[in-house]
This record gives structure tokens, sequence and C-alpha cells, in this order.
């Protein structure tokens, strides 16, 4: 191997992931949530975003999954189920 590669041992992320074929990096996040609910965190989550970051270098993009995600999958298809809740 000494002969094709130079290898050491050395600390960086534990994997290379892709979201769409790009590179990507996640932060996770975990906080009570008998103190406060998901939709309510990552929206003040968002406003301290928005608030710190003016603007993304060319080739970032942010994005909010994970639990906030579903959730939001879970309204749109409640929607469906019981209009009458979301007019």
């Amino acid at each position: 191997m000494a002969e094709i590669a130079d290898v050491k041992l050395v600390e960086g992320p534990a994997m290379i992931r892709d979201e769409n074929g790009l590179l990507s990096g996640y932060v996770y996040v975990d906080f009570d949530t008998s103190k406060i609910d998901v939709g309510r965190y990552v929206e003040h989550a968002k406003q301290a975003v928005t608030a710190g970051v003016k603007r993304l270098p060319t080739g970032y993009v942010l994005s909010w999954s994970g639990q906030y995600e579903n959730m939001l999958r879970v309204k749109e298809r409640l929607k469906v189920i019981l209009p009458s809740l979301w007019c």
C-alpha cells in the first residue's frame, strides 16, 4: 500500500455524504420537547439564522429536515383528510 499511497490517520467527518449529488454537511440539534415543540423551535432557529447569516456562499443550500420536515408532510396530508380544520 505504501508504494501507491501515503496512509495516515487524521481526524475528520465520520463519513462523506451527498444530497442530490452534492456534498452535504448536517447539524444535529437535540432539545427538550416538553419545553418547546418542534415547529416553534425551528421557527425560532430560522429567525436566528436569518439574522446571523445574510448571504450563503455560492453553492451552499440551507434546508430544515428531520422531524420538522416530517411534521410539514403530515400537516399537508391532514389538509386533505380534514380540510375544515385548515380553512
